[in-house]
């Protein structure tokens, strides 16, 4: 039972909507899997994310993937800016 009451409480101060942090969630779409979000940037209700390609020998499958990005900032989101390197990848309004 104590081993439970561990684990949940560890499941719960992991989640960053339970820290209070967290006031939106966006999804990110990426050109395949092994992008990852590097960082991002908010200026005027659009949001910049930047990927990098991961390292590795990897398999990447050629779809559309799509990562789930918790922001912490109020800004309503207009419009999502993807850069790959320093060229632009994507631009969409969000759909959440």
């Amino acid at each position: 039972m104590l081993l439970f009451v561990f684990l949940l409480s560890l499941m719960l101060s992991c989640s960053p909507y339970l820290s209070g942090k967290v006031l939106k969630e966006i999804y990110v779409e990426k050109p395949n899997p092994c992008y990852y979000v590097d960082r991002y940037i908010i200026s005027d209700n659009t949001l910049k994310v930047f990927l990098k390609f991961k390292s590795g020998n990897l398999v990447c499958p050629q779809v559309i993937a799509r990562e789930k990005l918790y922001l912490q900032d109020p800004v309503k989101i207009e419009l999502v800016e993807v850069y790959v390197g320093r060229k632009t990848w994507k631009k969409y309004r969000p759909t959440n």
